[in-house]
């Protein structure tokens, strides 16, 4: 992975990491710039503005990527600890086997329980 960045950057004609850190930031700080596009596309394609980004999976846990995220959206992520393809399965089957009446329900019953963690945006 490292070369296909080098070679990316240099193709760019930017400056190469130094250091393992350096290339760590530059890939949350890299990956924060596409979440924020994607949330200015959805709001584009919408026509709403977003107040927020909800991220889970494992990305949620990287406290870096989640801050990156922030400050390049310019709006708080909150991260819960929980895998939401999972989470999107269990909740198709609960309402399909009519245990939850719908995705509503289901978020509030759901979040009334999760642990999240607020990355303001600096």
């Amino acid at each position: 992975m490292k070369s296909a960045i080098d070679a990316q950057l240099k193709r760019r004609k930017l400056p190469i990491p130094k250091n393992l850190v350096a290339y760590t930031r530059l890939i949350c700080d890299s990956l924060g710039r596409g979440h924020a596009d994607a949330l200015r596309a959805f709001e584009r394609m919408t026509g709403k503005t977003f107040q927020r980004i909800l991220m889970v999976g494992g990305g949620s846990k990287n406290r870096l990527l989640c801050q990156a995220t922030a400050d390049a959206a310019g709006v708080p992520v909150v991260s819960f600890s929980l895998e939401g393809a999972a989470v999107g399965n269990i909740a198709s089957q609960l309402i399909a086997l009519r245990a939850v009446k719908n995705l509503a329900i289901f978020r509030q019953h759901l979040g009334a329980g999760l642990r999240q963690k607020i990355y303001p945006p600096r």
